[in-house]
């Protein structure tokens, strides 16, 4: 019964030796990301809308998005009885 006690010590040392090493690598990489030198990034600001035809310019509407009554239709008319589950929508800034 020894050597089974024995191989058990040795497989949970050898967990906690793996635990260790893992949270150490893990905490110096998040260092060595928060202290590397960072990119300072530009800001833009738009105002957009009320939104018509000429927005398909402006916009990767990809259907079933529309622009429809001023706005950027994202998910379809629920007037249609059309359902939405398991359906995704996309709108890109060009």
């Amino acid at each position: 019964m020894t050597s089974s006690s024995s191989l058990s010590s040795t497989y949970h040392m050898k967990l906690k030796q793996l635990v260790i090493i893992t949270f150490g690598m893990i905490l110096l990489l998040f260092l060595a990301a928060t202290f590397s030198n960072s990119q300072i990034l530009e800001t833009s600001q738009y105002k957009w809308g009320p939104f018509d035809q000429s927005y398909y310019n402006t916009f990767a509407v990809i259907k079933p998005v529309t622009i429809s009554s001023e706005a950027l239709q994202i998910t379809p008319d629920s007037a249609r009885n059309f359902t939405h589950a398991n359906h995704s929508s996309r709108v890109f800034f060009n």
